[in-house]
């Protein structure tokens, strides 16, 4: 816990933040280019880190409501 009772950030390495979703690290680069997409923060000279809380909640505003989309294709 940070001091005045927030939360700790948990910082991930781009390596992880690509596995987390799956992707190249060039692909992550890539998305960064993208304004809704996590912003990395500079931790030191060389070092970047992507905001876990931030990465998972890109996540989820990305899924995709499967019972909307299987209503909406005919399979037959």
């Amino acid at each position: 816990m940070l001091p005045g009772g927030g939360e700790q950030m948990r910082m991930i390495r781009p390596h992880a933040t690509a596995t987390k979703l799956a992707i190249s690290l060039t692909t992550l680069w890539r998305r960064q280019q993208d304004p809704d997409f996590p912003r990395a923060y500079q931790l030191g000279p060389n070092t970047i880190a992507f905001d876990e809380d931030e990465v998972d909640a890109w996540i989820a505003s990305r899924r995709i409501n499967t019972d909307t989309v299987a209503a909406d294709v005919d399979l037959r």
